[in-house]
């Protein structure tokens, strides 16, 4: 009979030393943002295109079937843009030496 392996125990950070955690750095949200906004952007103009009628008789179908990836492209580009840059003061740049 081959030898039980032992059941691997899950150790939280918090158990760790500190010399032994490692940091986290905070999700970006210009990296964040486009993403989750461009599939509520690509599943609701999907709907449109699919469910209106005034959408689905139209638009021809070749067209039709570009505006949801169009719309998501469209609405993550700009939502990328607007988005905020996440403060890391981790990452700030030393000090200015004078006239050198």
């Amino acid at each position: 009979m081959p030898p039980r392996k032992r059941a691997r125990r899950q150790v939280a950070a918090a158990e760790l030393p500190p010399d032994q955690q490692v940091p986290v750095a905070p999700l970006e949200t210009k990296a964040v943002a486009p993403a989750g906004v461009s599939v509520v952007a690509g599943v609701l103009t999907w709907a449109l295109v699919t469910y209106i009628p005034a959408w689905k008789d139209g638009i021809p179908e070749t067209i039709a079937a570009l505006i949801p990836w169009a719309a998501a492209w469209l609405i993550a580009t700009v939502t990328g843009y607007l988005a905020p840059h996440t403060a890391r003061p981790d990452l700030a740049l030393p000090p200015a030496r004078d006239g050198k």
